[in-house]
């Protein structure tokens, strides 16, 4: 299978890259340079998405700013980055003919439903409850995707 992964310089892309490389064509993709990135572009720059998704299987979006970067980075670039970039990519994907769409997400998002100091059980009915920006936008990109989703390109939601 041939998969474009998205953030496959950051730790999370690095560990998805390494789970794959020995059975897939991993093409990765980031705007920082590492062993695991083929291509060093903006995951939300047509001119470096659209020509790396040709023949592409699968993709697995893992780029983005995270909870680190709150503070740091400017709320826009979340923005940009977590639904702008989310949603031009799965529109390019779908263009393209990729038959799977893989979106990493985070448990974090559930935010304020978790209450400090408190055993909390956490299940598919317990409601998000973001509080940072950061929770913010990768909740609207799940709520984005599952409205894009469609029978020839599925979304897959990882938390």
């Amino acid at each position: 299978m041939r998969i474009l992964l998205t953030g496959s310089s950051g730790r999370v892309g690095r560990a998805i890259y390494g789970a794959l490389v020995r059975d897939h064509e991993v093409i990765g993709v980031d705007a920082r340079v590492f062993s695991t990135t083929r291509i060093v572009g903006d995951c939300g720059d047509q001119g470096v998405m659209k020509p790396a998704l040709e023949g592409v299987d699968a993709v697995i979006h893992s780029a983005g700013p995270h909870a680190p970067h709150v503070d740091l980075v400017p709320d826009a670039e979340f923005e940009r980055v977590n639904i702008e970039a989310t949603h031009q990519l799965y529109e390019w994907a779908q263009e393209a003919g990729v038959s799977r769409f893989v979106y990493t997400s985070t448990t974090a998002l559930y935010g304020d439903a978790v209450q400090p100091g408190a055993c909390t059980w956490i299940d598919e009915d317990t409601v998000p409850q973001p509080r940072s920006i950061y929770h913010r936008t990768k909740f609207a990109a799940e709520v984005m995707l599952e409205e894009m989703a469609s029978e020839t390109l599925p979304v897959r939601v990882l938390r």
